[in-house]
């Protein structure tokens, strides 16, 4: 009996280091979405502004503008 409730707390130990494993492995993969959208937003930020300024130049320098 005893040594069935030794394997069990055994097997409950793996099961929880399997846990925390797989959670940290997700919250990983969440970090590095994060990480990835975060330079995405940056990176269209960017181009929206670059993208702004040159017509707008092209606006000051057309000729015959109000």
């Amino acid at each position: 009996m005893a040594r069935l409730r030794a394997e069990s707390q055994t097997d409950a130990a793996e099961r929880a280091i399997r846990a925390r494993q797989r959670e940290r492995a997700r919250y990983r993969k969440a970090l590095l979405e994060l990480h990835s959208w975060r330079r995405s937003m940056l990176r269209l930020l960017t181009l929206d502004t670059l993208g702004i300024a040159v017509c707008w130049s092209l606006r000051s320098s057309w000729p015959g503008r109000i």
